[in-house]
């Protein structure tokens, strides 16, 4: 007598290295999501290796900056474990590169950066006249004096143009000493005959690493240059790059299409993955793509936002990245 026999269909993870298949892309946040400083989230790794065995496409997308995009990499690389190439990379400032045709050759003052890498940068991005506030205090110590410039520094100063001819004002980063920089900022705009424009590469009022609590960020020191210089706002025009303004994901989405295109796959379902719901969230919410929510950042705790809810929340990065795949697989 035969025994009927049952077979359990198999399911087996899918694959995009196909040429014609529409593929989900995932777009992470760093800070908060993949790592806490300098060290990575717990199953940061996990997420990353996940998606590359299945030839998924992602890249990382921060209101951080302050370095070259080939050292962030790098760092990322062995943080998480994960190679994490350049062209995966958009940080806050990585936009600018689009300003570098209108304000090449004039004067701009570079706000953000540990010693000269404001400059630096800069000048990658094709700009060729770029100052530094310690160019301006080493020529006139009167300027701030609260704050003297080491034999270090002195090294990488460079004689700077007047003031008043300081046009463009670029905070690539997190100010480094907020009384310099934004007495600087203020006498530029004091002095200068035409409208000053100040982009603004970061509007999160909070970010968070290894502390307990979160920090202030980039927003809280816009908020205060707002408050000084409001007596002369006709003569300011600010400019707001960096999550959640559509211009930073406008430039994201072009990087998703432009690897899917290297893979010759179809850019499909876009998943943002981020802790900050003001900027992660919301940002991703307008853009119409789907947002999860993780509780290792900012956001930690409660069922959702109330004011940009995200589409899920789950605790960690994995878990938001298993949860995705799962709707992507189901929905197609």
């Amino acid at each position: 007598m035969f025994r009927a026999c049952l077979f359990r269909p198999i399911l087996l993870p899918r694959l995009y290295h196909s040429a014609t298949r529409a593929a989900p892309s995932f777009v992470f946040d760093i800070d908060g999501v993949l790592t806490l400083g300098s060290k990575a989230t717990p199953r940061a790794q996990q997420a990353l290796q996940l998606l590359n065995s299945r030839g998924i496409n992602w890249m990382l997308m921060t209101n951080g900056g302050g370095s070259l995009e080939s050292e962030r990499a790098q760092r990322l690389t062995s943080q998480l474990g994960v190679e994490v190439e350049e062209r995966r990379l958009l940080q806050a400032h990585t936009p600018f590169k689009d300003l570098s045709a209108q304000f090449k050759n004039a004067p701009i003052l570079v706000i953000g950066g540990r010693g000269n890498k404001g400059r630096e940068i800069a000048n990658a991005y094709g700009f060729t006249h770029p100052f530094i506030p310690l160019d301006f205090l080493d020529a006139t110590p009167s300027l701030y004096p609260f704050y003297q410039i080491s034999a270090a520094e002195k090294k990488f100063t460079q004689p700077p143009v007047a003031l008043e001819d300081i046009g463009c004002i670029l905070v690539l980063h997190d100010s480094r000493n907020w009384g310099l920089d934004t007495q600087i900022i203020s006498d530029i705009i004091t002095l200068s005959k035409a409208a000053v424009k100040i982009y603004f590469s970061n509007p999160d009022l909070l970010w968070s690493n290894e502390y307990p609590l979160p920090r202030y960020g980039q927003g809280a020191f816009q908020a205060v240059v707002k408050t000084l210089c409001q007596t002369e706002s006709e003569k300011v025009e600010i400019v707001q790059y960096g999550k959640p303004t559509k211009r930073a994901y406008i430039w994201a989405e072009r990087m998703l299409r432009e690897e899917a295109e290297r893979r010759s796959q179809q850019l499909a379902e876009v998943f943002m993955i981020g802790d900050n719901p003001h900027s992660d969230i919301a940002g991703a919410n307008a853009m119409g793509w789907t947002s999860v929510l993780v509780k290792t950042g900012v956001f930690q705790g409660g069922a959702n936002s109330e004011e940009y809810p995200a589409a899920r929340v789950v605790d960690d990065v994995y878990d938001a990245v298993k949860w995705a795949l799962k709707k992507s697989t189901e929905s197609s």
